[in-house]
């Protein structure tokens, strides 16, 4: 959790070691509650007097800043008691620098049966090399590892937020558009009304012009035959126009479907591109090296936790230095606020 630091740069790097946790003390059954709080005190200020006394004896060491507020260890000790599995998360852009190997065991003291897991956050600002390299590493310590990225996963969350906030607006908008639906129904019925009035009009001028000029037959016929041409050649017209908007309509729909079809083309191509880069000289996909995304976290430390011991409700503690992002992925697992995000000030 914490480790020492040299005065001198003389001092070899070797010599640097790795400070303990302070250890709670084991509950006695009928222990009262002011008792139990006294012993936990004890043993935090005698934790405290053996790192002063490690600074005195190694006069050339110093030791690094650490937590003094007994609540923040109370804190540690009972998620740590409680969690059936404790998912230390860590920064992935030096994950060794955030891990707490002494946490491990602490958790191994309290229960064998207890399980551990390094979350490595952040993996999406990882290189594929750094991510074989750490993946490699880990498993030759045989440290239980997952690749994480708490940003990604709740820029996902809130871009599926933000199209199903469309879709409800949509959805409320068809259910409101029923009177628009009736009211438009309505104009077309007037609209055919009018066209019946229209036709009407025409056929009562047509009898009005044949009974006025009855002293001239012919030019009554030719007249109305000319009338019906002129009728019939406008219907022609209106015919045209209509098929010439409905081809040019048909053409705007293929260039939309053309375009639609391109970007999914190359959204399946970008996917292709980013599955090839974490290909291995065996051409095969490496698991281990794959950043999980929500589900297959949830997935992940479901088995993980159920393969410890059958029980009807798991625990699973979230532990980890400031800044790493704790309750980012909090938020992002539990797929709502459940943690206020405080930015971290150095």
């Amino acid at each position: 959790m914490m480790g020492n630091i040299l005065k001198n740069s003389d001092i070899s790097v070797s010599k640097v070691k790795a400070l303990p946790i302070p250890r709670r003390p084991k509950y006695v059954e009928k222990t009262e509650v002011k008792e139990f709080e006294r012993l936990e005190r004890e043993a935090f200020l005698n934790w405290r007097r053996a790192l002063a006394m490690e600074e005195e004896q190694n006069i050339h060491f110093a030791i690094t800043p650490f937590e003094k507020n007994i609540e923040i260890w109370r804190q540690l000790w009972m998620v740590v008691d409680k969690a059936d599995l404790l998912v230390q998360i860590v920064d992935g852009r030096n994950p060794l620098y955030y891990r707490c190997d002494d946490l491990e065991s602490y958790v191994k003291e309290i229960n064998p049966k207890k399980e551990t897991v390094l979350l490595i956050n952040k993996a999406d600002l990882m290189s594929i090399p750094i991510r074989k390299h750490w993946a490699d590493y880990l498993k030759e310590k045989n440290i239980n590892y997952v690749f994480f990225s708490a940003k990604k996963e709740a820029e996902k969350i809130a871009e599926k937020d933000k199209y199903n906030m469309i879709d409800l607006k949509e959805d409320e908008d068809v259910e409101g558009g029923k009177v628009d639906e009736i009211n438009e129904d309505e104009d077309d019925q007037d609209e055919d009304d009018d066209e019946e009035v229209i036709v009407n009009k025409n056929k009562f001028d047509l009898l009005n012009m044949i009974n006025n000029d009855n002293d001239d037959t012919e030019v009554n016929e030719e007249k109305f035959e000319k009338k019906i041409e002129n009728i019939v050649k406008t219907n022609e017209q209106v015919t045209e126009e209509v098929i010439k908007v409905e081809k040019k309509n048909e053409k705007t729909n293929e260039n939309t479907d053309n375009k639609e079809n391109k970007n999914k083309t190359e959204e399946n191509k970008e996917e292709i591109n980013i599955e090839e880069e974490v290909k291995t000289d065996d051409d095969s996909l490496r698991d281990d090296l794959l950043i999980m995304n929500r589900e297959q976290l949830l997935k992940y430390l479901k088995n993980k936790v159920s393969s410890i011991e059958t029980k009807i409700a798991y625990n699973i503690g979230f532990v980890g230095f400031p800044n790493v992002g704790k309750s980012s992925v909090i938020n992002v697992v539990m797929n709502e606020k459940k943690v206020n995000i405080i930015p971290y000030l150095n």
